[in-house]
């Protein structure tokens, strides 16, 4: 795809990345996240085959609310920009790339990247030093915690009355 582009190092010229390996750990990132969107669709139209979304009217959940959080799934997808998956840091501005640094897909994404280039060439590529990859399991570790905990607080099984 990239043939024999490389991206070398400005300050050591004998480290040089391919481009394929630049851009293969944030497409494969990238993919694991677009499968999971695209399974959306098919729920909804599963929930309708099968009468849940008629069951869900039954429920104080308005179809507005129902389409907004499905539509949420979708727009957080313009993540993966911000989140340097096909692009690198340098092409953005720095404030954007520290927002993203907090998300999920910025830590997938760059935990990838360092298992795949030389820490010189990572730190060149992207904002900062090569992740420790410890402290990015950490913080997907937190959202998953955070996220199992705003499940547990905010669903129940009966409709509020």
């Amino acid at each position: 795809m990239f043939g024999s582009e490389a991206f070398v190092h400005p300050e050591y010229d004998h480290i040089m990345v391919s481009g394929g390996t630049v851009f293969l750990p944030g497409l494969i990132a990238f993919c694991a996240l677009l499968c999971s969107f695209q399974s959306v669709s098919s729920w909804i139209a599963q929930e309708r085959e099968k009468g849940g979304l008629k069951r869900l009217s039954a429920t104080p959940l308005t179809p507005a609310a129902y389409f907004a959080g499905k539509m949420g799934m979708v727009i957080i997808t313009v993540l993966s920009f911000a989140s340097c998956v096909f692009l690198v840091a340098p092409n953005f501005p720095v404030w954007l790339t520290r927002v993203a640094q907090v998300f999920p897909l910025y830590l997938l994404a760059s935990g990838m990247r360092s298992v795949f280039m030389p820490a010189e060439m990572y730190s060149f590529l992207a904002v900062g030093e090569a992740p420790q990859l410890w402290l990015g399991a950490i913080v997907l570790a937190a959202w998953v915690i955070v996220g199992l905990l705003l499940a547990i607080r905010t669903f129940q099984w009966n409709p509020r009355r």
